[in-house]
């Protein structure tokens, strides 16, 4: 603090001074900051990188701090520089109201905070632990649990597709977010459902799921080569029946009985079988691979075209029928 001092000589009496001190008024702090430039305004989507500038008033080279209580991880730790510019690009993790506190200090003992709100927006609900994974064979368990970032007390609503279907509902998903659901012969096919979810707070989002259910190949018994022959040695049948009883017996040794759903992903015998009666009509060349692909739903189009049959590119019941004619 600086002394200023005056000194008064009373012309009357010679040699007497009066010496006055003035101590000038301590000056209040002004040291301030303020937010500017905040781009995108309003709301954000995860993965969408919003920032700020931070102009500050009466300081000498501050130094910025930042602290965000909606998260003990500290996600926008570090998200600010030296110049003052902030920039953060939220997860789906950081869902809900960020109260964000700046703070400014410098050598001087300066300091000065000030707030800024950021709405990170639930754009997702993510499906996490799918066990076995999104093929399941009929009767086989799956499983998988819902994680809602961002959400407080979530509800979860499902809604199906396909309205056919109605072994699935709510009753599959737990207050926690754990879905389970074993598959009966009337899901046999493709799956597609919505899981929605909402919160006290108002927040809402959604995402949806596939699971594709098979039936396994059943193993189809036929008469074998030395069988027919005791049969027909047995009968002594005349040169043309038994001529004629060795090709039914051959036919019905190499032919193959489709009795499963087939669609794209599926694997086994079965999808070989299809494949080399598909290459046999001319209208599948991929080779014989076991795997249900693109390709093999392309030669099926083509063999349910030819047999009157929707063009759907998967094995149902009416092209299974056609199959085994």
């Amino acid at each position: 603090m600086t002394h200023s001092f005056r000194f008064v000589c009373n012309t009357l009496f010679i040699g007497i001074c009066l010496i006055t001190i003035v101590v000038p008024s301590a000056q209040a702090s002004g040291e301030s900051l303020q937010i500017a430039d905040i781009s995108p305004l309003g709301a954000i989507a995860a993965s969408t990188t919003v920032s700020f500038t931070v102009f500050p008033s009466g300081f000498i080279n501050p130094t910025y701090t930042i602290t965000d209580p909606f998260s003990a991880s500290g996600s926008t730790k570090g998200a600010i520089d030296k110049l003052g510019v902030f920039r953060w690009k939220p997860t789906v993790y950081d869902a809900g109201t960020h109260t964000i506190v700046v703070k400014a200090t410098d050598t001087y003992d300066h300091a000065a905070s000030t707030t800024v709100s950021i709405l990170v927006s639930n754009n997702a609900v993510l499906i996490t632990e799918l066990s076995p994974g999104p093929i399941v064979s009929l009767g086989q368990p799956i499983t998988f649990k819902i994680v809602t970032p961002g959400f407080t007390s979530p509800s979860y609503f499902l809604y199906q597709s396909y309205a056919a279907r109605n072994t699935l509902s709510n009753r599959n998903i737990d207050s926690t977010g754990k879905f389970s659901w074993t598959p009966t012969y009337a899901d046999l096919g493709t799956n597609t459902f919505t899981i929605a979810v909402t919160d006290i707070s108002g927040n809402n989002a959604q995402t949806t799921q596939t699971i594709t259910v098979i039936n396994p190949p059943t193993p189809v018994v036929t008469p074998t080569a030395t069988t027919t022959a005791s049969s027909t040695a047995a009968r002594t049948p005349s040169v043309a029946t038994a001529s004629s009883t060795t090709a039914t017996t051959t036919e019905q040794t190499t032919k193959y009985l489709f009795t499963t759903y087939l669609a794209i992903g599926s694997r086994g015998a079965a999808v070989s079988e299809l494949q080399k009666r598909l290459t046999a009509l001319g209208i599948y060349s991929a080779g014989v691979t076991g795997y249900f692909g693109p390709l093999t739903a392309a030669g099926v189009k083509q063999f349910q075209g030819a047999n009157n049959i929707e063009r759907l590119g998967f094995v149902g019941p009416a092209t299974r029928a056609a199959l085994n004619k």
